[in-house]
């Protein structure tokens, strides 16, 4: 009976350990439910639109424990979960496709989305922050340098900045209307933005500005990460890949780089970079040559965001998210992968606390950290 209840499946270098349950809520009535299983493990159910947790369900959902045992809102007639907070209303799930999350520690993480949304989560609850009169274009990609410095970009040059207070948008003659797709700093005088049209922005010594990199065709850039400021690296269209080191872009050409869209990079060091994209590509740099990996079970899905937290003072942990609930783990034994959501997942942020998932159709996933495999 508990792996009836189970909801979640692991699967490890391609060897299936079990699957989610058929993706239906598990609400079960009281003396059901005592029957399965104590009912501080399963959680208590309630009526659509009763009490669940902090928060209340919307109109067909019912309250039930997630895998961790947490109130969640279900679908009552399909099962889909309501992983973030209700829209500002109170009265449906949040349905707007989340692209990008990042935070400064456990109790002060952002995701943004289509829409215009911007999610915060406390530590406890995800909820929408205020834009006032600012546009909602779509966002896709948010990072910063703290609680107190965080920037935002999207669609027709679209870039915002939180300054622990308030969002504001950031208006300068070097920044095109043309869609970003990625940012990240080197600190908070030193921020890059990339995108469409080979578009790389650079911010420094206060001013905005567009760099150049004549060595390489405009593909559009999907994501830029670096170690440091003299060594950054940013991906996209065709097989992009460029790097930074001090003075000036230059396009990398190796013969294990498909001619495909590659959608994120990121490394733990100059010597320990990975970058994932489409076709369930995933290419690894150790500092001198670039290798495919081809032993991660991808399903050749395409995916969307790599991200890794160090797991002790020599090893890192890598996760890797993508099309049809994908999640990819490397650890020391090897890659293992889970399908915690029906829907695409665009980005995975955290600490060594807690990592945050985020995906289409409002999709936002909180879990522990834990240094134990799948």
């Amino acid at each position: 009976m508990r792996a009836f209840i189970r909801r979640w499946g692991v699967e490890r270098n391609g060897a299936a350990a079990g699957r989610r349950h058929g993706g239906r809520a598990l609400c079960y009535a009281a003396a059901l439910a005592s029957a399965i299983a104590p009912m501080a493990t399963l959680g208590a159910c309630f009526d659509t639109g009763a009490a669940c947790g902090a928060s209340f369900c919307p109109t067909g959902y019912v309250c039930d424990p997630d895998r961790e045992g947490n109130p969640t809102c279900f679908a009552r007639a399909t099962g889909k979960r309501c992983d973030v907070p209700l829209t500002p209303d109170g009265n449906s799930c949040l349905q707007e496709d989340l692209k990008s999350v990042w935070g400064s520690g456990s109790n002060n993480v952002f995701a943004v989305g289509k829409g215009g949304t911007i999610l915060h989560y406390n530590g406890s609850n995800w909820k929408f922050m205020p834009l006032g009169s600012i546009p909602r274009n779509s966002l896709n990609a948010v990072w910063g340098s703290g609680p107190k410095d965080v920037f935002v970009v999207g669609e027709e040059g679209t870039i915002l900045h939180f300054d622990g207070e308030r969002w504001e948008i950031v208006k300068h003659e070097s920044i095109p209307q043309i869609t970003l797709k990625s940012v990240w700093g080197n600190g908070s005088r030193d921020v890059l933005a990339v995108g469409d049209e080979g578009t790389i922005l650079r911010f420094k010594d206060g001013q905005w500005k567009a760099t150049t990199h004549e060595s390489a065709p405009r593909a559009s850039l999907n994501a830029v990460w670096g170690s440091g400021p003299q060594d950054i690296f940013a991906v996209g269209e065709n097989g992009t890949i460029l790097h930074f080191e001090g003075e000036r872009w230059e396009a990398v050409n190796h013969e294990s780089i498909p001619p495909k869209s590659l959608n994120s990079v990121w490394g733990s060091g100059p010597q320990d970079v990975f970058v994932v994209g489409e076709g369930g590509t995933i290419l690894h740099f150790d500092g001198t040559d670039w290798t495919a990996i081809t032993s991660a079970p991808t399903t050749q899905k395409t995916l969307n965001f790599v991200w890794g937290t160090r797991w002790d003072l020599s090893q890192y942990v890598v996760y890797v998210v993508g099309d049809d609930g994908m999640l990819l783990r490397h650890d020391s034994l090897g890659w293992s992968r889970r399908l915690p959501a029906d829907a695409s997942l665009n980005a995975i942020w955290g600490d060594a606390l807690k990592f945050h998932i985020v995906g289409d159709n409002g999709v936002a996933i909180s879990e522990s950290v834990s240094v134990s495999p799948w």
